[in-house]
């Protein structure tokens, strides 16, 4: 039976929201990650431009794919997510996740769009905090107005239509200076105590450290569905990771040896390489126990496409973890 007919079979539900149910029923989910346009682009020109993306990632039927939509998180002038998710039909939306943004935000400003939200049927949101921009110093960043994440799932949690969000907050697991990595966690464990019903992490490269993220809520019987964030790699994205323009990507030096050695190839292979760590990123996390992954850099329908098929034959490849862990370890 594939994912299209499981999802035909268990999912007609009443409440309608596709993304819930999947987690609610351990299929395993692929997101696509794509930031709302700027403001200088007009609804009627931004909403044909997401129906395009929406209708490719619903038509995907060899497993649930969907979007998530955050803020464009660079630039100064894009609009909110939940802006932008109103240009989705009202029937899908909850197929989506939306990020909710504290940069740039008061606590009054976030109930405001928490209401947005609200108004146009909204479940699935992400609550985060906000980072810098590239280039921005930290006197700069210190001048904004920033909703800590936290305070924005106590806002969802005491709304007066707290029951009809399926909220969900972040973790960077990617840390490797344990002062840093146990606030993280910490931080994590009050987002699910403020009504954090699932987790997304940040993008990276190190399958070990989703594999102890995973341990450290096991043991603690944190029974959440942990989403991994993963980033299809171009040239350019290599050079700002390794330059530091890409706040919250934090990578090992052993991987930095390897994207230095990848940025030697020619275009097809290095395309060739991403791919295969694609495969192999998503097929360790289903084995690792995660309900889905959430893909940046795949902004286009055809790429949508190729990276939901390179998915799934990475899943029907390794059904065991011993079996892919060898794999792993012969493609590092």
């Amino acid at each position: 039976m594939n994912f299209s007919e499981q999802l035909e079979m268990n999912f007609n539900s009443p409440s309608g929201n596709r993304f819930r149910n999947c987690l609610d029923h351990g299929i395993f989910t692929v997101l696509f990650e794509h930031s709302a346009p700027g403001a200088e682009l007009p609804d009627e020109e931004a909403a044909p431009r997401l129906a395009v993306l929406e209708q490719a990632a619903l038509g995907i039927a060899e497993l649930p794919c969907a979007l998530a939509l955050t803020d464009r998180y660079w630039f100064a002038s894009g609009r909110r997510a939940v802006d932008y998710a109103a240009l989705l039909p009202e029937n899908r939306r909850n197929s989506h996740v939306v990020y909710l943004s504290g940069r740039d935000a008061s606590p009054s400003e976030m109930r405001g769009m928490i209401a947005a939200a609200r108004s146009i049927n909204l479940a699935n949101v992400v609550a985060v905090s906000g980072d810098r921009y590239p280039g921005e110093n930290a006197r700069a960043t210190r001048r904004r107005h920033f909703t800590e994440s936290v305070v924005t799932l106590r806002q969802l949690a005491g709304s007066l239509a707290a029951e009809n969000f399926f909220p969900g907050g972040t973790i960077n697991p990617h840390l490797y200076h344990a002062p840093g990595l146990y606030a993280a966690l910490f931080k994590m464990v009050k987002k699910v105590q403020f009504g954090a019903q699932f987790i997304v992490t940040q993008a990276g490269f190190d399958m070990a450290q989703l594999d102890a993220l995973r341990r450290f809520m096991t043991e603690r019987s944190l029974y959440y569905p942990l989403v991994a964030r993963l980033m299809l790699l171009t040239p350019e994205r290599v050079e700002k990771i390794m330059a530091g323009a890409l706040p919250g990507i934090t990578i090992s030096e052993d991987f930095l040896a390897i994207l230095n050695k990848e940025l030697s190839f020619s275009a097809s292979q290095f395309e060739a390489a991403q791919y295969r760590r694609l495969e192999l990123q998503a097929a360790g996390c289903r084995l690792l126990g995660y309900s889905g992954i959430q893909i940046s850099g795949v902004e286009s329908p055809e790429k949508m496409r190729i990276a939901a098929e390179r998915v799934r034959a990475a899943l029907q490849e390794f059904a065991s973890l011993s079996h892919w862990v060898d794999e792993y370890k012969f493609y590092l």
